[in-house]
């Protein structure tokens, strides 16, 4: 089974020592919406999970058998961790709503009396290959890329994939040329393992939930 991870650079007015005292603050404060599952002050970094309530709809049969639709409220529980990188905050979340309203929610209640801004965290070409270095062995077997020039006033996107492996700079015909890529899918293997990992420009990572442990490890490491 597949798992995404969304990743949101943050940064905040207070103090990076104090980020641990306001999650554990925050925790008590509104369990409800806050659940502190483990933290490591050192680092400084917390495992956390999140309520965010959202209404579904659905439909059902009336008296009369006509379909008539209601509105029933859930709660959706999101797994999420925040720690100190080199550069700021990351927030990283485990198949989250595809809505980020649930780092506002995190956020507004541990910088209640200070400013704070976050964004999805761009994941370069660079830091992907950087971080399949940290394997055993990497190959590039799809990418898709965006905004190279097909003629004046028109620009182009399209996915390329080889079983075989990709060259580095993806196909012959934009050497040379500026583009931007979207995603990237790596097979990686490490030890007796052999898994695809798919990169997104926009802040994702999809890959088999049996390797989510080891490819967060790393990649944490790196940013």
């Amino acid at each position: 089974m597949q798992t995404k991870i969304r990743f949101f650079s943050v940064t905040f007015d207070f103090p990076r020592d104090e980020l641990i005292s306001r999650v554990i603050a925050a925790s008590r404060r509104v369990p409800d919406k806050i659940t502190l599952a483990d933290f490591d002050e050192a680092r400084p970094s917390a495992s956390l999970y999140l309520f965010q309530p959202r209404n579904i709809s659905i439909a059902r049969r009336n008296e009369d058998g006509e379909v008539v639709w209601d509105s029933v409220e859930t709660v959706d529980r999101i797994a999420v961790k925040i720690h100190i990188s080199k550069q700021y905050a990351v927030i990283s979340a485990i198949n989250s709503p595809r809505s980020s309203k649930f780092v506002d929610m995190l956020m507004s209640e541990l910088c209640s009396d200070t400013k704070y801004f976050y964004e999805a965290m761009e994941i370069e070409e660079a830091l992907v290959k950087k971080h399949v270095s940290k394997f055993d062995a990497a190959r590039l077997v799809s990418a898709k890329v965006r905004d190279f020039a097909v003629y004046e006033g028109a620009v182009g996107r399209f996915e390329v994939t080889s079983k075989n492996g990709l060259v580095d700079d993806i196909a012959p015909f934009l050497r040379g040329k500026f583009y931007r890529v979207d995603s990237l899918t790596y097979e990686l293997t490490h030890g007796f393992s052999n898994f695809l990992v798919t990169y997104s420009s926009g802040g994702g990572i999809k890959v088999n939930e049996n390797h989510l442990d080891l490819l967060l490890t790393t990649f944490e490491k790196l940013i």
